[in-house]
């Protein structure tokens, strides 16, 4: 949608960024969630000005819980936001339970068994998006709300917000605005999806329920759990966490 940004070498292996080329900013992201909020963090202290529009005024919970995998655990330790979102609003799960119809649970050590030594983590999605969007905020990304409109793109992309007629340019745009994104086919990228031959459901506990104990039969796990429960006949997978 642009050109590139140019990362010149830098001590440390550092890269600064250069407002060139006469643009309002360096980089401007739509959609200030996991990905838009997670890439402007990542970018901060490198020079550059960066913009993120987020067209909602305070985030709604669409996603009903949230869990993290091994992998992403891991990928959210490079980016640097683990630890920010266990400070914050995240639970770290190190055990890992299956429970098959008809057959007993079985329980996996996810510690000292993934290649990483990384953990699940689940957290509430809403409050997850506020922490990281803040977190880019303070590190000097700009952040507007508002909707954007339209997209020009073009040697010098403009993204325009609202009723804003003349826009704001940028080196770089990046479309983060979520798996409903309209922007996607307004500048005419082709969608594509996997075939949905898997909905994986999730639930919220309250009070003193602990599905754990009930499916080690009894035996306190030593830390926070991610039990996943699945009924092959109704073809239903169910994530519960103690």
């Amino acid at each position: 949608m642009a050109s590139p940004l140019v990362m010149p070498e830098w001590k440390n292996g550092e890269a600064p960024l250069s407002n060139g080329g006469g643009a309002d900013y360096d980089l401007i992201i739509v959609g200030g969630g996991l990905a838009g909020s997670s890439l402007a963090i990542a970018l901060a202290g490198r020079g550059a000005r960066i913009l993120i529009v987020e067209q909602q005024d305070e985030f709604r919970d669409r996603i009903r819980g949230e869990v993290l995998m091994p992998w992403g655990s891991l990928e959210a330790q490079r980016l640097g936001i683990y630890g920010l979102l266990l400070e914050s609003c995240a639970t770290e799960a190190a055990y890992y339970s299956r429970f098959r119809t008809g057959s007993p649970p079985v329980m996996r050590d996810l510690l000292a068994t993934t290649p990483a030594r990384t953990c699940c983590m689940t957290f509430p999605h809403p409050q997850m998006q506020a922490v990281l969007l803040k977190h880019a905020e303070i590190l000097g990304t700009e952040v507007r709300r508002g909707n954007v409109s339209a997209v020009t793109c073009g040697e010098m992309p403009r993204v325009h917000v609202s009723s804003d007629a003349e826009g704001f340019s940028g080196r770089l745009v990046v479309l983060a605005d979520g798996r409903d994104s309209r922007l996607r086919s307004l500048v005419g990228f082709e969608v594509r999806h996997d075939p949905e031959e898997l909905i994986t459901a999730g639930m919220i506990l309250e009070g003193d329920a602990d599905c754990s104990e009930f499916l080690a039969g009894g035996a306190r796990p030593p830390a926070s759990t991610i039990n996943l429960f699945y009924d092959p006949a109704g073809g239903r997978m169910v994530i519960a966490m103690r």
